[in-house]
């Protein structure tokens, strides 16, 4: 049994921190910093609502001293205070970066638990702790003079991601060439940074192969994913060959805690930068974390969606054990008797203002909503001046594929009056869940007092900040970006 106090070595690494890194010290104190003895195989982890440190796993691996990884070398299990400065600077990072926002964004679906989709999910995992291990070990620091000089924040540990490779490497494009390698080899591993991580469909005793078993998995970075666990059973090793791994990777616990995070930032940082003044620590590693946190963030469908969610449902539940995939989304919801068949409707702006990068960019975000959402149907149509209703077209799971077909159609001008006019006609008696309207919002609804609809309207405005949502139309407006 392991003589080590983790809480001990805690406010330890919290005073060396206080002393080395003042403002990360006070931001994670900020935060919350809790103790945790959970049967979970990581270190730490973090929803928003604080950082948290497994107790019982650090235990564990000191007890264990080392073990060898999948590459054949044999890893030192033993942290030390420098190593938890780390974890907790890790963990900061994990929030500041928008870790499953940005995946939601490339497609990668946490609730898509189809063997090829945990593997993109364990890839996503990978490169967002090549991204930030890296950043964290070459972090620079700025004097009030402008000079830079080295200044790592903590040690890694022996187990943690990184590879000279990937320095300066947005996680985006650690994911691309990772994916690519594990392509080649028929999507079963990957080897990066001295480290080979396998992806391997096992069978785990069930009789069934974990790409048949939509049992929910958890990841905890550091190329250690605890998904196909079939039956609620958990293999004996994550993707690197190691029984334990550094943190586990969680959403946010809701919107409202991301925004308590944030304003805890601009309360410890100043508020400059809620302004567009630029807020920052004079570190290179959070500063660009800091830049990714507070400056807007593309449409997402999932979040506009989720949004909308509980007002979807249809009447036609039971309170049997709760839908693993509403967990999966961040909500507890009941399982259904029937599937809710969801419609969205989705009118498209062709005037001469609105582009092909901005069309093709439109339907990727159809064929993702169509692949998150599998009972969803969404019927696309485009509109100018008029309403183009021969291009009305209905596309579900089943035929995605054939949205590389959709013909756009235009006549220069924009009415979206029209489109309400339409929906009324072609909807009666059975109106959408939720009408999205594609547009630059240059139209004689922006600012609108009088029209009203029984429905909602997700407006995606692309390149026009002055758009103002109609008063009373229900909805929400969006930002339409393309990069």
């Amino acid at each position: 049994m392991s003589d080590i106090n983790v809480r001990k070595m805690i406010d330890d690494s919290m005073v060396s921190m206080a002393v080395e890194f003042t403002t990360l010290a006070y931001l994670a104190s900020r935060v919350g910093i809790y103790v945790t003895d959970s049967d979970e195989r990581s270190i730490a982890h973090t929803n928003g609502k604080g950082i948290y440190i497994n107790a019982k796993v650090i235990e564990a691996m000191y007890d264990m001293g080392t073990e060898v990884n999948n590459a054949g070398n044999a890893i030192n299990l033993k942290l030390n205070k420098q190593n938890i400065i780390f974890v907790i600077a890790h963990e900061l990072m994990h929030m500041l970066n928008n870790t499953f926002e940005r995946g939601e964004n490339i497609g990668i679906l946490p609730d898509d638990f189809s063997q090829l989709g945990k593997v993109k999910n364990e890839l996503w995992n990978i490169a967002t702790d090549f991204e930030i291990n890296s950043l964290l070990k070459n972090n620079t620091k700025t004097s009030a003079s402008g000079s830079k000089s080295s200044l790592p924040i903590g040690q890694m540990p022996e187990f943690g991601c990184y590879d000279d490779k990937y320095i300066d490497w947005p996680a985006e494009k650690i994911y691309e060439d990772l994916y690519k390698q594990a392509e080649q080899n028929g999507f079963a591993s990957v080897s990066a940074g001295g480290q080979q991580f396998t992806f391997d469909d096992q069978d785990d005793g069930d009789g069934q192969s974990d790409s048949d078993d939509d049992s929910d998995g958890n990841s905890d970075g550091n190329g250690n994913s605890n998904s196909g666990s079939g039956k609620g059973k958990k293999k004996d090793k994550q993707s690197n060959g190691l029984t334990y791994g550094l943190d586990e990777h969680k959403p946010y616990a809701d919107a409202m805690t991301k925004d308590e995070v944030m304003a805890k930032i601009s309360d410890v940082l100043g508020n400059s930068g809620l302004n567009g003044d630029g807020i920052g620590t004079g570190m290179s590693a959070f500063d660009r974390g800091l830049d990714i946190m507070f400056k807007p963030q593309p449409f997402n469908w999932r979040r506009a969606l989720t949004r909308y969610m509980k007002s979807f449902m249809k009447d036609n539940y039971t309170w049997n054990k709760p839908s693993r995939a509403g967990i999966a989304n961040g909500l507890i919801l009941p399982s259904t008797s029937t599937t809710p068949k969801l419609k969205v409707a989705v009118a498209v702006d062709t005037s001469g203002s609105i582009g092909n990068p901005e069309l093709e960019l439109l339907m990727n975000h159809v064929f993702t909503i169509l692949s998150q959402f599998k009972h969803f149907s969404v019927d696309l149509w485009c509109c100018s001046t008029h309403v183009h209703e021969d291009t009305f077209t209905t596309y579900t799971a089943s035929n995605k594929s054939k949205l590389s077909e959709f013909k756009i159609q235009s006549d220069g001008g924009t009415d979206m009056s029209k489109n309400l006019e339409f929906i009324e006609k072609k909807y009666a008696g059975n109106k959408p869940d939720v009408v999205m309207i594609f547009t630059d919002g240059y139209d004689s609804l922006s600012g609108d007092t009088e029209t009203r609809t029984s429905y909602p309207i997700v407006w995606l405005i692309v390149d026009n900040k002055a758009f103002v949502k109609p008063a009373h139309i229900p909805g929400a407006v969006y930002p339409f970006e393309t990069h």
